[in-house]
């Protein structure tokens, strides 16, 4: 029991690892395109 418990908190972990990291890297993205769009 303990280890299913374990396991579903390191899915979630990973879960939110990944929103975090998709979210800052799509606002970098929006920084460099932003950063083209006034150069060009």
């Amino acid at each position: 029991m303990n280890g299913l418990i374990s396991l579903e908190y390191v899915n979630a972990r990973g879960e939110q690892l990944r929103v975090t990291v998709a979210y800052s890297i799509g606002t970098r993205l929006l920084e460099i395109l932003t950063m083209f769009g006034r150069f060009m």
